[in-house]
């Protein structure tokens, strides 16, 4: 193979492996669905492996090849780029297994007051209209449940938001204040 082949075929595999896992961490942030780990997981491994090879033989042109040592320096380099954007999507994947993206809709028809989110990581959010919601991120450090407790019309109402949280068990949940509903919780665990 001609290095200026090998060269091509190496800024391609890491330009593909860049764009192939920014859209898997990104569709898993948006969907919040756990499958998404799973290819995630296999694509680090195919991804690392393909790269790896692409390195190795870039390192035996850079041997062989005098005059282009250069190029093919800059190409491993950039190749290597790979792994600290890797490393960080990893870093904030766990971050998202182990926090609870909580949207709280207020449904009822009156303004509600001194909304305090207790319980994995407290939280506060001063009022919340009528039809309003609003996402807070909450954090999972052991096992804990979240409850909710608020003003409305001048009573301290307490709801309880997600009974069980555990670490890497985090996911989105919407919850509406003010309804005996369920929350709607997808989970990152199964």
């Amino acid at each position: 193979m001609t290095t200026n082949r090998l060269l091509k075929i190496s800024l391609w595999t890491a330009a593909l492996s860049f764009l192939f896992g920014t859209t898997i961490f990104v569709s898993y942030y948006i969907s919040d669905n756990w499958e998404l780990l799973f290819f995630g997981y296999g694509y680090i491994i195919l991804a690392g492996i393909i790269n790896i090879i692409s390195i190795v033989l870039l390192h035996s042109h850079w041997t062989k090849f005098v005059a282009d040592r250069k190029r093919i320096l800059r190409t491993i380099f950039i190749v290597l780029a790979n792994v600290p954007v890797a490393l960080i999507y990893c870093y904030l994947t766990l971050i998202l297994m182990n926090t609870i993206r909580l949207t709280l809709t207020n449904v009822t028809d009156k303004n509600i007051s001194d909304i305090n989110i207790i319980g994995c990581e407290s939280k506060v959010i001063s009022d919340l209209g009528p039809g309003e919601e609003k996402e807070i991120w909450i954090g999972i450090y052991g096992d804990c449940q979240i409850d909710i407790s608020y003003n409305k019309d001048g009573q301290v109402l307490n709801e309880t938001a997600v009974g069980y949280c555990t670490n890497s068990g985090g996911g989105k949940i919407k919850y509406n204040i003010g309804t005996s509903k369920k929350p709607n919780f997808k989970t990152a665990s199964y």
